[in-house]
């Protein structure tokens, strides 16, 4: 009976787990490109970016591409400071490449201009 109860226990332990790693994966990978490509010849920004986006999603294994800006930034809040680092996507880029819109908990796309 023990036996039964433990691998019971591992069994329904281990499915909740995975559900967990799954949704976590979906949320990291979510909001991180799966790649990102930068023009190291002239400091890391590409001349026209939405130009640039859409050739990339031209190719018949990308899925959806949009331009993003990426910055250093300070942040104060209740008499604190930090530094953190902001991105910032085009609302006009592709919607599969955005992602940020399925974390939107209150309010809707279309505030944003979308």
């Amino acid at each position: 009976m023990s036996v039964l109860l433990g691998v019971m226990v591992l069994t329904i332990v281990l499915a909740v787990m995975t559900g967990f790693e799954e949704d976590l994966r979906s949320r990291i990978l979510g909001l991180n490109p799966h790649v990102r490509l930068v023009d190291r010849l002239s400091g890391g920004s590409i001349r026209d970016p939405g130009k640039f986006a859409a050739a990339v999603a031209e190719h018949p294994d990308v899925l959806g591409a949009a331009p993003v800006v990426t910055a250093q930034m300070l942040v104060a809040a209740n008499g604190r400071l930090m530094g953190v680092i902001g991105r910032g996507v085009a609302t006009t880029g592709d919607s599969i490449a955005i992602g940020i819109l399925d974390f939107v908990v209150e309010g809707a796309a279309a505030d944003l201009g979308v």
